[in-house]
């Protein structure tokens, strides 16, 4: 490659960087060149609108444009737009890029329903035809009103009235809630299931357990609030297969499983 050529890359990647529709008017082959592309998207996701088509067909690209921009999934590949992960990452986002999705996706439950999980107000703009055929487990969608948290169900009938400082979606049957400055969790009827009595906490995740934190450690808990492991990791990531890292005050990790058992000593 010449040094020419170089030059006129490396100078792309510049204007692009100072205005990203300037990808528009670059030549053929340089709209082609997926660095200089991921030039323009990284300073906004709807440069992905001037692109070759084939890279408006590489999902590395498409999701970049999203995570900057979840409406660029207008422009992306057909065969993008089925792709459930890119598609649901855009709706995590925006909802609203429910709409860009290709249509066996929009007609599809199992995806309205994953879609309405990742992001609740799909619920508003998927088709009603489609909506009455469906049935969803009870699930609480808060809401806020004079600077406090109360819940509505998914159809927007009142369920609890605002009066929590504090409080979250619900997640696998619990909702996270603020009382007196300890978080405790309620079920789909509003009712106390889980005592107050943590100073900070997760979701309720698919395997039945959360992370609860109290006195600067992490603990975990079941849906019941039985305590599988008392408070004592400093951290805890989220679990991924079933599979959880923690670490210790000392900064040893280890890794559990989803009954808190430790199946990784600590290093």
């Amino acid at each position: 490659m010449s040094n020419d050529v170089v030059m006129t890359k490396q100078r792309a990647i510049e204007i692009v960087q100072e205005n990203y529709k300037e990808l528009e008017n670059l030549s053929d082959e340089l709209k082609k060149d997926k660095e200089v592309v991921m030039a323009a998207i990284s300073c906004d996701g709807f440069a992905l609108k001037y692109a070759d088509d084939m890279l408006k067909r590489d999902k590395e690209v498409v999701m970049a444009a999203i995570e900057n921009e979840p409406w660029s999934l207008s422009y992306a590949d057909t065969e993008l737009k089925k792709d459930e992960e890119l598609v649901l990452n855009a709706i995590s986002k925006d909802y609203e890029a429910f709409e860009r999705a290709d249509i066996s996706l929009k007609t599809d439950v199992s995806f309205i329903k994953k879609a309405i999980d990742v992001n609740w107000k799909v619920f508003e703009i998927v088709d009603e035809a489609i909506i009455k055929t469906m049935v969803f487990e009870p699930r609480l969608i808060l809401k806020y009103e004079n600077e406090l948290y109360g819940f509505d169900d998914i159809h927007g009938n009142e369920i609890v009235k605002p009066q929590y400082l504090y409080a979250s979606h619900s997640k696998n049957g619990l909702a996270r809630v603020e009382i007196n400055h300890k978080v405790g969790y309620i079920d789909m009827s509003g009712n106390i299931v889980i005592k107050p009595i943590w100073n900070q906490a997760k979701d309720l995740n698919e395997y039945g357990v959360a992370f609860v934190k109290r006195n600067g450690l992490w603990g975990l808990i079941n849906k019941s609030g039985e305590v599988l492991v008392e408070p004592q990791w400093f951290s805890c990531d989220e679990f991924s297969k079933g599979i959880a890292s923690v670490c210790m005050p000392d900064g040893k990790c280890g890794e559990i499983d989803f009954t808190g058992k430790l199946i990784k000593d600590y290093e």
